[in-house]
This record gives structure tokens, sequence and C-alpha cells, in this order.
């Protein structure tokens, strides 16, 4: 499949993006896992990202917006509440854009998202919805847990889903859906799992 490099459209630049048997390589056989990686954000490199296809949204919680520096001033108003996340209608405190890094050293490919600010229990950090995913140009297989994306040199970069924080996470959103979410929680007993590293 022919993708434009940074848009929507195709050009005859554009990269040969196939997956094959060795992009199974490594990879736990698998029913339905989750497509979860690690991307970089002003020097931090935040693992717990979910790759949702089916979201219009990008979303970033409030704790890893604290953990990794970014102040409530920073914060663009938005009007409004966000629906269906973890069942319920979640208050987003704002917005804001920024540099986000896929990948790491001659396959990191950078683009600006927006991304809105909630507070609420999330077993993840980062979610990545279609807007971003297709502005990346991005492919990925939900078999092989692989995506890879066009470069601006005519290359292709691949990142490689983590199965085990995938499990991880997604045992730990089936918790949160199980049990009544307190409106206000305080910072100690905030069930985010964070990890960052710096």
């Amino acid at each position: 499949m022919l993708l434009g490099e940074g848009s929507h459209t195709f050009n005859e630049r554009s990269p040969n993006i196939t997956f094959s048997a060795r992009d199974f390589e490594g990879v736990v056989p698998h029913d339905d896992d989750p497509m979860v990686i690690t991307l970089q954000i002003l020097h931090w490199n935040i693992k717990q990202v979910l790759i949702d296809t089916g979201s219009s949204t990008d979303i970033l919680t409030y704790e890893a917006f604290d953990i990794i520096g970014l102040r409530e001033e920073q914060l663009q108003p938005f009007q409004g509440t966000l629906s269906g996340f973890t069942r319920e209608r979640v208050h987003v405190r704002g917005y804001i854009t920024l540099k986000t890094i896929f990948g790491m050293e001659s396959e990191a490919k950078a683009i600006k998202i927006r991304y809105l600010v909630v507070n609420s229990p999330n077993s993840y950090n980062i979610v990545i919805g279609r807007s971003s995913f297709n502005r990346l140009g991005a492919l990925f297989s939900t078999k092989f847990l692989v995506m890879k994306y066009p470069l601006d040199d005519g290359g292709i970069g691949t990142i490689k889903g983590d199965q085990k924080i995938a499990r991880e996470c997604y045992l730990a959103s089936l918790k949160l859906r199980r049990k009544e979410i307190p409106r206000k929680e305080s910072k100690g007993d905030s069930v985010n799992m964070v990890d960052l590293d710096p």
C-alpha cells in the first residue's frame, strides 16, 4: 500500500509499506492484544501509549501531564466534556499541542499533536486517535502488533508493540470498568499506571 509522506495524498516518492512473516518474529501468539507503544515528548520516553484508531481524539492524562513538568497555565481552554472515556462523561481540563516523536534514531518521525488533557483514572498515559495516526501516515497490523510509517527521507519507520505492557494495561482497564470510580481522588490514591522514563 502506498502512503503519502506526511499527508493523505499518494505520490511517486511514497514508500511501499508491507507486512510479512518477519514482522511476526518475537510476537507471542494472541487473539486481540491492543497496540501499545512508547513515544517521546519533551525528552521523556512515555510508555503505555495506546494506538486507538477508533478514537476521534488524542488523550493525555493529567497525571502524565504533571509528571513530565507541564504547567496548568500552558493549557488552552476547552469547552465541553469527553464522552465514552472509561464509560462516563469526563471533564476536559484543557488542551495542549506538543511535538510528539514516534520511533527511535534513524526511524524517528515527529508530528505536532493536540492533546485533550483529562483527569480520569485510566490504565494508559496517552491515547493516540485516528487523526494523528493518519497524519503520521501510519499503518499497523493487529496480527503482528507492528506499526509502520513513511519517513521524510523516503524510508520506512517501524515500531513494535509491547505485549507485556499491553496486557498489563488491558487487565488494569478491565478492573477500572468493574468498580465505581469516584469523582475525585487524592494523588496518593490514583489508579493510573504512570511509567515515564526520563
